[in-house]
């Protein structure tokens, strides 16, 4: 398998039996994939058989000697030692090779979304400064709607409420007048009821903006916060172990014993 990457045969320099590269610009890129797909199938094949056929048999042997060692004495010690020191090398080995096969497509993969994100990211920020631009007019506007709405209501409240003293005046004058006069039936007087709610969305030619109500928050003053919603830094107590702090009140602090192989 050939050590060049896709990169260098997209700018014209690459060597045979190296990653497929993207056909000329201009194509749909569905069809700039559709056309090496099948070259790419057959390369990263070709990784997979090659990182197999090197590696497939020594791991069946490790495993097979691992499996015969007893560690009950120096000698045992010593060749778990040494069988681990070689298990460290093939892994080591292997993660080489592995590195070998996901550079190209990796360099493919970071290429392609730096080509994307040259593009997206300023549309993004476009996208997000309009849509403030949008929110912040529909916001006034509501507001001013659920105000206007608010103070009609009001008026209706207001009139309702002064057609009910009227009557209960009237009603008053004439017990006054005649104390053997039947009361009129009070007439029915419809309650205001709650005010509407101002529409949220706005629709255009091309589209529409709905404003959606989300509850979030902003801390204050961190001292008042309940202990339920409070975390501890784990970050900051390890790096207080690590420089050497031994007690730390509601942390238990203590030493492991891990291997570490070497040579």
């Amino acid at each position: 398998m050939a050590e060049t990457g896709w990169l260098d045969e997209w700018e014209g320099g690459g060597a045979e039996g190296s990653a497929p590269a993207l056909p000329a610009a201009g194509l749909p890129l569905a069809e700039m994939v559709r056309a090496h797909e099948g070259a790419l199938n057959g390369w990263l094949a070709d990784a997979r058989a090659t990182i197999r056929e090197r590696f497939a048999g020594e791991v069946e042997a490790l495993r097979s000697l691992a499996a015969g060692i007893e560690v009950r004495d120096a000698a045992g010690m010593d060749a778990a030692l040494g069988l681990s020191v070689r298990i460290d090398g093939v892994l080591k080995a292997v993660e080489r090779q592995r590195k070998d096969v996901v550079g190209p497509p990796n360099a493919y993969v970071k290429a392609v979304n730096a080509a994307v994100k040259a593009i997206t990211e300023p549309l993004d920020g476009i996208l997000r400064g309009l849509k403030v631009k949008m929110a912040d007019h529909q916001r006034e506007a509501y507001l001013a709607e659920q105000a206007r709405l608010r103070e009609e209501q009001a008026r209706r409240e207001a009139a309702l409420k002064a057609e009910r003293e009227a009557w209960e005046r009237s009603q008053a004058e004439l017990q006054k007048s005649d104390p053997a006069a039947v009361p009129e039936p009070m007439p029915a007087i419809l309650a205001a009821g709650a005010p509407p709610e101002p529409s949220k969305t706005v629709r255009g030619e091309s589209g529409r903006l709905t404003l959606v109500e989300t509850w979030t928050f902003a801390v204050e003053d961190p001292a008042l916060v309940p202990r339920e919603f409070l975390a501890v830094d784990e970050r900051a107590v390890r790096d207080a172990v690590k420089a050497g702090v031994r007690e730390i009140p509601g942390v238990r602090i203590y030493a492991e014993m891990t291997p570490r192989l070497g040579r």
